[in-house]
C-alpha cells in the first residue's frame, strides 16, 4: 500500500491531524512523496490526487435482481410473510 493511501487511511481513522494547517503540513511534509503529490495534498486536491495515483474517475455498478425460481404449473405461490419488525411497527401504528 502507498504511504500516500496510508497517510488517507490514518486520516479517516483519526481526523486529529487534520484540524492543525501546521500539524497537516508536517505530516505531509515527514511523508517523503513526490512535490507534485506533496502539492495535491497540501491543497487537499482530491481530483489531482486521484489523476497522480492513478486512479479511476468513473465507477460503475450493476444491480441485476434474483431471477424467480421456476414452479411446476399449477402450484400457487407460497404467501410472503411480513417481517417481524413491519408487523411490530404497524401493530404500534394501529
Amino acid at each position: 500500500m502507498s504511504k500516500v493511501i496510508q497517510f488517507l487511511e490514518a486520516l479517516g481513522r483519526d481526523a486529529t491531524i487534520a484540524r492543525s494547517d501546521q500539524m497537516y503540513a508536517a505530516a505531509v511534509a515527514n511523508l517523503g512523496l513526490e512535490p507534485a503529490v506533496r502539492d495535491a495534498l497540501m491543497r487537499k486536491d482530491a481530483q489531482a490526487l486521484n489523476g497522480l495515483l492513478g486512479g479511476r474517475t468513473n465507477v460503475l455498478i450493476l444491480l441485476a435482481p434474483a431471477e424467480e425460481e421456476q414452479r411446476p404449473e399449477g402450484e400457487e405461490p407460497a404467501p410472503q410473510e411480513e417481517p417481524v419488525k413491519e408487523a411490530r411497527l404497524r401493530q404500534m401504528i394501529g
